[in-house]
Parts: structure tokens; C-alpha cells; sequence
């Protein structure tokens, strides 16, 4: 039996640093991105703390709104949950 809250949460946690990197790659501010992706500040600093679990829609807004395809986006969370806790 697999821990799905362990997988789920290291997953949310990957994608909250790939949401951070790309939004500090952009050089913007947690409230410039929060924005633009229509989202409360206080929601996008706990999805970048992999606190709180973004919608599809909030995803694809985060993903606009640093002008970063939203599959790059994807890609780079998974990148980060495979190299483990130790990276950003």
C-alpha cells in the first residue's frame, strides 16, 4: 500500500517551488503574480508553500501569468519531486 498524503504532499510541495522558481526566474513579487493570476496574495504564498492546492484554473493563470507554459510548469514540478526534499 502506497502513502497517497505522503505522495500528495511532497507533490504539492514540488509544485509550489516550480511555481516560486518561475515566478522569481520572471522577476516578479508573490502580489505582482498574484495579479496577475486574478489569486489573493495570501492564496499564492501558501500555494508556493505547498500549503494549499491551486485549481486547474488557478494553474493555468499562475502559468500565464509568468509567462511560462503551463507544461513547462508541470514539467519542472516533476523535475523538482524526483530530485527530492534538498532541492528548492
Amino acid at each position: 500500500m502506497s502513502d497517497r498524503s505522503g505522495e500528495d504532499a511532497r507533490g504539492l510541495a514540488a509544485l509550489g517551488a516550480a511555481i516560486r522558481t518561475r515566478r522569481i526566474a520572471a522577476g516578479l513579487s508573490e502580489r505582482e503574480l498574484a495579479g496577475r493570476a486574478d489569486l489573493p496574495p495570501a492564496s499564492l504564498t501558501a500555494i508556493e508553500a505547498g500549503e494549499e492546492e491551486p485549481t486547474w484554473g488557478d494553474l493555468r493563470r499562475i502559468a500565464q501569468g509568468s509567462e511560462t507554459p503551463l507544461e513547462k510548469l508541470l514539467e519542472l514540478a516533476e523535475s523538482l519531486e524526483r530530485a527530492g526534499p534538498e532541492q528548492p
